[in-house]
Parts: structure tokens; sequence; C-alpha cells
């Protein structure tokens, strides 16, 4: 059997998010919403992990690290368009439709991507994402 044969059925299972993985092996059923915003933050401790051991010109000379980051990016932005177009609404001040831009933008027209426009990003748009996602996780399971 060939490598393209295996990718090709294990299609479906792999563009299912972490989290919907998570729950269908463990039978739980975890709003759909929930399970985006879990991977969203995830995405966005992984990278501050990732920049918070370097300055701005470490990470424009290690590709691996920029590698980390935009992977990670490209994940937080399909995770956004994966949630619920009523989450995006109410929930509409993180300017959504943005976010996922960022990852068409990555995904698609990468060869526009600038390196110090992702280190902008990592650095202080990502550490607000987070905060706001996990506040909003946080507000909605205690409701």
């Amino acid at each position: 059997m060939s490598i393209w044969r295996t990718a090709r059925r294990s299609r479906k299972a792999a563009t299912r998010s972490g989290s919907e993985r998570y729950c269908r092996r463990r039978g739980c059923s975890l709003r759909r919403d929930d399970a985006y915003l879990r991977d969203i933050i995830d995405s966005c401790e992984r990278i501050a992990r990732v920049v918070g051991r370097l300055n701005s010109e470490q990470f424009a000379r290690d590709q691996d690290a920029q590698d980390v980051v935009l992977h990670r990016l490209m994940i937080i932005g399909e995770a956004v368009k994966r949630l619920s177009p009523e989450f995006r609404t109410q929930h509409a001040e993180a300017e959504w439709s943005r976010i996922a831009g960022l990852r068409d933008i990555i995904t698609h027209a990468y060869h526009r991507v600038s390196v110090a426009e992702v280190w902008d990003v990592a650095t202080s748009r990502v550490p607000r994402l987070l905060a706001y996602v996990t506040s909003v996780q946080s507000s909605e399971q205690g409701d």
C-alpha cells in the first residue's frame, strides 16, 4: 500500500481537531465550540513557549521556530473558521474574520508574510487572544 493511499484514507480523521478526536475516542459530548476554543488555547500557549525563549533577532534566524509559529497560527485560524456563527457573533470583539484571514494569507500567500509581522502577531496579538479566549471559555463553563 502506498503512503498516498494511506493519507487519503485517513483524511477525514486528519481534518478533525485534536479535541474532536479526543472526544470521539472518549465518548464525551463537549460542545463543538468548546473543542475549537481548546485548540486555540493550546496553539496560543505553544506559540508563547516558542517566542518566550527568543528575541526578535533570534526568531528571524530560527527557521524551526518560525515554522512552529506559522503552523500554530494556521491551526488557530482554522479553529476560528470552525467556530459556530452564533459564537462568533456573540463574541465579535475578537475580530474573528481577521484571525481567519491571517490563516488564509499564511496558507495561500505565504510569500507575502514577513518574519517581522509574524513576530508582532506572536508577541502582541496571540497573548491577547489567549487571554480573551481563556476568559470566554471560563465564563461559558461557569454558565
